[in-house]
């Protein structure tokens, strides 16, 4: 009801409904740079790096060709539904709906006692396609505002934005790791706190330095530093349970946050903007998104089903269903 009627909330309820209008009318930017470092740095500093490594590969042909073959299907879906968009508009339409971020499927997983090779494979690509789609997204959101890209100047981009982004990921990585071992005194409680505190800053300080100065992928770039320590820094770690806690409370808070951020967007454009047309175009979206990831998987199955942790038939069908659309929407 409050979100109804947002726009003419302040006489009825004062400060609170003023405040909601503030969420409502929050900078897409802001949004980014405060939800989106501690999410993406976190779920990769927590990997398990046995389970890691065995998945890199899957993950990395789901994140690359198949999120570009997913997105241009999206896109090629889009201006079918829409000739009046433009070309740029559908494939910018397309990179948003390429990632998959399975935030209630992966914790379903882990509370099902799911094999941890499924759970890594599904993981894994998230993490990564988060970095590509955005990749995608940067180089058709330009282009709608008038700039120019040339086939070169598009390969010059990518390469700077994931083998740069991972570079700088990984020299950050490596910092943090010798920062960590600034406050690596076992008898001392404070240190524990320090070593929490270092590992925040290093996600803020990764994504901002990456997106905003060099002008870089900064998921690629925090995907790349969670991952040096998610592999090094165990040994250095005071107290990997208070670590633990602490980063889970802060990805479930920012999950929570953000999540009621996009309800309290959406559903004011939908009670305000969007008609009955609207509701049937999003119900063939929806399901046909779940073809064109069906369409993605089975595409890659050969590859995904002989590298690394081998998928079976059955997890190649639950991926299929798996690849949700959420936080990176």
């Amino acid at each position: 009801m409050i979100i109804t009627y947002s726009y003419h909330v302040d006489c009825s309820t004062g400060i609170f409904g003023a405040s909601i209008i503030e969420w409502i009318d929050i900078d897409a930017e802001l949004l980014l740079f405060v939800f989106l470092p501690p999410l993406i740095f976190g779920e990769a500093m927590s990997l398990n790096w046995y389970h890691a490594k065995g998945a890199l590969i899957q993950s990395m042909i789901l994140a690359g060709p198949g999120v570009l073959i997913g997105a241009a299907l999206t896109g090629c879906l889009a201006k079918g539904f829409f000739p009046t968009w433009g070309w740029n508009l559908a494939m910018t339409f397309g990179a948003i709906l390429s990632a998959t971020d399975p935030v209630a499927v992966v914790a379903l997983l882990k509370s099902a006692g799911a094999s941890p090779k499924l759970t890594i494979i599904i993981v894994g690509e998230s993490l990564l396609n988060d970095g590509t789609a955005m990749v995608l997204f940067e180089v058709f959101n330009t282009a709608l505002d008038g700039t120019k890209y040339t086939f070169l100047g598009i390969t010059a981009y990518f390469i700077a934005a994931t083998i740069g982004s991972t570079v700088f990921g990984v020299i950050i990585g490596f910092l943090t790791l010798h920062w960590l071992k600034t406050a690596n005194r076992s008898l001392s409680e404070i240190d524990v706190l320090v070593q929490i505190a270092i590992t925040l800053c290093s996600a803020y300080m990764t994504f901002f330095v990456a997106q905003h100065t060099l002008g870089i992928s900064g998921v690629i770039a925090c995907c790349g530093a969670g991952i040096v320590l998610a592999r090094l820094a165990p040994p250095i770690i005071l107290s990997h349970e208070t670590m633990h806690h602490v980063w889970g409370m802060i990805e479930w808070a920012f999950n929570t946050m953000i999540f009621l951020l996009a309800g309290l967007i959406i559903g004011n454009r939908v009670f305000h903007q969007v008609n009955i047309l609207d509701w049937f175009f999003l119900l063939v979206l929806y399901v046909f998104l779940f073809i064109i990831r069906a369409l993605v998987i089975t595409m890659h199955y050969p590859l995904v089903s002989t590298l690394g942790w081998k998928c079976t038939f059955p997890e190649a069908i639950f991926m299929c269903w798996g690849g949700l659309r959420g936080v990176s929407t």
